[in-house]
């Protein structure tokens, strides 16, 4: 990720999950200055754009599809239209995942902010399972939100990890991407309950860590758990935390801390807003939890 945020890619289907994500997109650009490629996956022949109105014609329920999108797109242009910031309308039929790929890097995009149902949602395409593979696949910063967000402050943030060397570089981008919102981050490590035993190796990689962070409050934190995940819900309820953090390599699997269904449960179950953060390093191995 750049250390100009500039560029945010924001999937929608129009929905009520993906417009609330919207909302936090806008307030995150708006602090960043940056501007918003707001895409939509069309269900419209290949092609389309270049077709002539004669060939249109052809196809009704096309054109029907054709004329509902430019009217979505237009109706959100114009009731941001006074937030300063610039909103790109994109569409193309084809696979999510594949054209997600495709425009991070043709528009040089920094950070993806999608919404998502969860684990229980019924929406085609923005359920947790497929929030959890995008931030997975692709090598940018993806914020998944989960809920109405009033406000964006950022205030009080989670960054939990097994603190290997080679997570150091998503916490560095942690840093840059939260330096304009007077925060404090919280370095959370979860141990067994029935351990309850952290390693000075790890206490003094968490250090390590928090020295990296000399500009923003910064503090440590172990904790017991029955599983990773109840362990890091407790924590975020009792903390009153804004967002959690994640680690992940793009196109493999969470930290090792994340593997099994650990990921899959914070990502559909936490009410808050979750930042996952790509790393490119084989130090990041993939264990069985």
């Amino acid at each position: 990720m750049s250390s100009k945020l500039k560029n945010i890619l924001l999937p929608t289907d129009f929905s009520e999950n993906s417009m609330q994500a919207l909302d936090a997109a806008v307030r995150f650009a708006q602090k960043v200055k940056g501007q918003i490629f707001l895409y939509h996956r069309s269900n419209l022949p290949p092609n389309w754009d270049e077709a002539t109105e004669e060939q249109k014609s052809f196809n009704t329920l096309a054109r029907k599809r054709d004329k509902e999108m430019k009217a979505q797109f237009e109706s959100i242009i114009s009731n941001y239209g006074n937030t300063g910031l610039n909103i790109n309308p994109i569409h193309s039929p084809g696979d999510l995942f594949e054209n997600t790929e495709e425009l991070v890097e043709q528009y040089e995009i920094d950070l993806i902010v999608m919404g998502s149902e969860g684990a229980t949602g019924i929406k085609e395409w923005y359920t947790g399972s497929n929030a959890e593979k995008i931030s997975e696949t692709v090598d940018v910063p993806v914020l998944i939100i989960k809920n109405k967000i009033d406000e964006f402050p950022l205030k009080q943030i989670v960054f939990a990890s097994e603190f290997e060397e080679a997570a150091k570089q998503a916490f560095l981008e942690l840093i840059e991407l939260v330096r304009d919102f007077d925060t404090t981050i919280h370095l959370l490590y979860i141990c067994s309950i029935k351990e309850f035993v952290v390693s000075q190796e790890i206490l003094d990689n968490m250090h390590e860590f928090k020295d990296l962070c000399p500009d923003l409050p910064c503090n440590i934190h172990t904790r017991a758990g029955h599983s990773v995940e109840s362990g890091i819900q407790f924590f975020m309820k009792n903390t009153g935390a804004d967002l959690l953090c994640l680690v992940h390599r793009p196109k493999g699997s969470f930290e090792k801390l994340w593997t099994g269904s650990n990921s899959s449960k914070l990502i559909n179950h936490l009410e808050c807003p979750v930042l996952s953060i790509p790393v490119e390093d084989k130090e990041l191995e993939v264990k069985d939890s």
